[in-house]
């Protein structure tokens, strides 16, 4: 499973209430250490998981996505449940910074041509938040999954 992370005190935070631009914007310990190893494993769950999504909303016949193209809210949460770290982003893209294996992106930042960049005054607006709630419960199924296959 890895080396469980422990976060100094000061740095981890309360969750705050559902609906809180500080919910999204407090460092959180994580469950495993993001090794190379960890890393990929996470990314190609997230991958099956990001086809089985879009299996669910398309009609028989149509392809699915082949890469993690327009997952970054769901594989930012899903990161920073498994590794921990703080969720950073913009209008164009969301990944987690790291305080010891800085940014992590499970995408690979497909399709990103500005790069990790992070607005402030963006970050947390009222219907960026009730975005990323809403992908909430689905990232919450998903790591208790990818945690149980890895032991955890």
């Amino acid at each position: 499973m890895g080396k469980v992370l422990k976060f100094p005190s000061h740095r981890a935070r309360k969750v705050e209430p559902r609906g809180s631009k500080r919910r999204y914007a407090a460092y959180a310990a994580g469950v495993l250490e993001p090794t190379p190893e960890n890393l990929a494993a996470a990314s190609d769950f997230l991958l099956e998981k990001w086809v089985e999504r879009a299996t669910e909303s398309r009609f028989t016949g149509e392809t699915g996505p082949t890469d993690l193209s327009g997952a970054c809210k769901f594989a930012s949460l899903f990161a920073q449940r498994v590794f921990g770290g703080r969720l950073r982003g913009s209008w164009h893209h969301e990944y987690v910074e790291h305080p010891t294996a800085g940014v992590i992106d499970l995408t690979g930042a497909q399709g990103v041509s500005l790069g990790h960049s992070h607005d402030r005054f963006w970050w947390g607006n009222h219907e960026h938040v009730e975005t990323l709630e809403s992908c909430e419960p689905r990232v919450d199924r998903w790591v208790a999954e990818f945690l149980a296959r890895r032991g955890g």
